[in-house]
């Protein structure tokens, strides 16, 4: 997997495996810009990288597909249900019916 890693002045592509850590993508920063690793900050998404977290278990997961759903139900189908779930399962309760838009 590549990684882009921008600088202040320049930015580098990273060749990682997946059972990397950070800290082996902060030491390559290291040997290319002459900087300290104890003193490289890496971020992603706003967030910092932990040295100890492996590649794809840190912020650098990219996403995954979704996940198809159910076909909506229309027509007479969900009139069908409508019914169903307010008048033929209705649990009784007592006191009075509260209405549709109460949030207690």
């Amino acid at each position: 997997m590549q990684i882009l890693i921008r600088g202040d002045a320049e930015t580098f592509v990273y060749e990682a495996e997946p059972e990397q850590l950070i800290k082996h993508v902060k030491e390559f920063v290291s040997a290319k810009t002459q900087i300290d690793a104890a003193d490289l900050l890496l971020t992603c998404e706003g967030a910092p990288c932990n040295d100890e977290d492996v590649i794809p278990s840190g912020p650098l997961v990219f996403n995954v597909d979704k996940q198809e759903k159910k076909k909506q139900k229309t027509g007479r189908a969900k009139r069908r249900m409508q019914y169903n779930r307010r008048f033929v399962n209705v649990v009784q309760s007592f006191g009075r019916k509260k209405g549709p838009n109460s949030n207690s």
